[in-house]
């Protein structure tokens, strides 16, 4: 049996590979390595006023642009840590067959989302999510369609699972993104309706 300072220790280096992973997932999101793809939760591609409701999240990748990249970041460490049992480590699980088909479908979807096919994407996060129930790959999964629909403008749905996110993963660094998103897209909603101009608010009370 494990002794207590080695629970404590792999505890800690699990909370340290999600804070990464999730860090990465945002690089490969936001555009690292040269490459333009999605913005974070609460950074529209063209609104530097976003930036204060997102503060949180620009901050984490832009101190992080030293670490790993994710597939040698997975080999390393190894996923499928189940998030449901606080405080608890899942069985020791580390590389795995298991963990190894979530990274290559993981990477597969960063692929799909880079060359713009969003609705592909989406299904094949939609499929991950589904296969990896409350874990921390579902909640990665599920911030990768957020953020799809997001980029789509498709700010209901986005605002959506922002919201499943924080219900379902309430305690994940998945969770910590989603409420930036919640935060942006709230004061967006509210921003609008206050200055939406009159001649769009007469024409939307005559319905066209």
């Amino acid at each position: 049996m494990p002794e207590p300072s080695q629970i404590i220790f792999a505890d800690a280096m699990r909370k340290a590979f999600y804070s990464l992973l999730i860090v990465v997932a945002l690089l490969q999101l936001t555009g690292c390595c040269g490459r333009s793809t999605l913005p974070p939760p609460g950074r529209p591609e063209n609104a530097s006023s976003a930036k204060a409701a997102a503060g949180s999240v620009t901050a984490s990748s832009s101190q992080s642009v030293t670490v790993e990249r994710p597939l040698e970041m997975l080999d390393s460490t190894g996923l499928n840590y189940s998030i449901d049992t606080p405080g608890g480590v899942s069985g020791g699980k580390k590389k795995s067959e298991t963990g190894s088909f979530f990274e290559k479908q993981y990477m597969q979807g960063v692929e799909l989302m880079e060359k713009g096919e969003f609705t592909n994407a989406i299904t094949l996060f939609d499929e991950l999510a589904k296969r990896y129930p409350n874990t921390e790959e579902a909640s990665i999964a599920e911030l990768c369609i957020a953020e799809l629909y997001f980029r789509n403008k498709s700010n209901d749905m986005a605002l959506k699972i922002y919201q499943r996110i924080v219900e379902t993963y309430p305690h994940s660094h998945a969770a910590e993104n989603a409420r930036a998103g919640i935060e942006y897209l709230q004061s967006f909603d509210r921003f609008a309706d206050e200055h939406v101009s009159p001649d769009i608010e007469g024409r939307k009370r005559r319905g066209y």
